[in-house]
């Protein structure tokens, strides 16, 4: 399956945090969404490698993607993402 190293769940775990971090920022209803699917990442990151659950990474995956596209979509349409990064 793809996606099953290391490497890339901490690239969605970082990427789950960054988006709940905007979400948050800028008040989203989307915000505990992407805070529940970032708290499950960093539970399965926390578990030795070899012994994580393949049906959870599974899903894990599966619900992360679903998730990011859909902030992707909201913040492009309330511009929540450009309000973020025109902080100082």
């Amino acid at each position: 399956m793809a996606g099953d190293g290391i490497d890339s769940l901490d690239t969605i775990t970082h990427e789950l945090r960054s988006a709940a971090a905007v979400a948050l920022e800028v008040g989203s209803w989307f915000a505990p969404t992407l805070d529940d699917c970032c708290v499950e990442a960093e539970r399965l990151v926390g578990i030795v490698a070899d012994q994580r659950p393949v049906a959870e990474l599974h899903l894990l995956y599966t619900r992360a993607d679903t998730a990011l596209r859909t902030w992707t979509r909201i913040a492009a349409l309330t511009g929540a993402t450009h309000a973020y990064m025109r902080r100082p």
